[in-house]
């Protein structure tokens, strides 16, 4: 990714996958779920911070409406994290931009090269940002 090689030792690997997952529900009870308890999204584009972030400070002010008496049963954020998770995975018409340019394009070794390889690696990845 750095464009030369250089050695590396691995000490240890841990599989990760990219989820995109939601929660049915947010709420059981007096149990209310915030953050990647909630949901999970992917790394690229921010959305999983955001969201997390957005939870927190909702979650806040309807545990204040919730102990003062006034708090309704339901919960907008369920809404907002589907809309977060399907912008990031691109399933929404709104879809991240960023999900499309990381991708291997951007990764050739090639594309420091000063040849004819060189030129179609650039091309490859110039066609890849949109």
């Amino acid at each position: 990714m750095i464009g030369e090689s250089h050695p590396i030792q691995i000490r240890s690997m841990d599989p990760w996958q990219a989820r995109m997952l939601v929660a049915d529900r947010y709420r059981h009870g007096p149990l209310l779920l915030a953050g990647d308890a909630a949901h999970q999204n992917p790394p690229w584009g921010g959305f999983g911070a955001n969201t997390g972030i957005g939870d927190a400070v909702d979650l806040g002010w309807k545990l204040a409406a919730a102990l003062r008496g006034w708090a309704g049963p339901r919960a907008a954020r369920l809404v907002r994290a589907r809309t977060a998770s399907d912008r990031a995975s691109g399933r929404s018409p709104r879809r991240n931009t960023t999900l499309q340019v990381l991708t291997g394009e951007l990764a050739r070794p090639e594309l420091v090269d000063d040849g004819e390889a060189g030129t179609r690696a650039r091309l490859r990845g110039a066609e890849a940002i949109p």
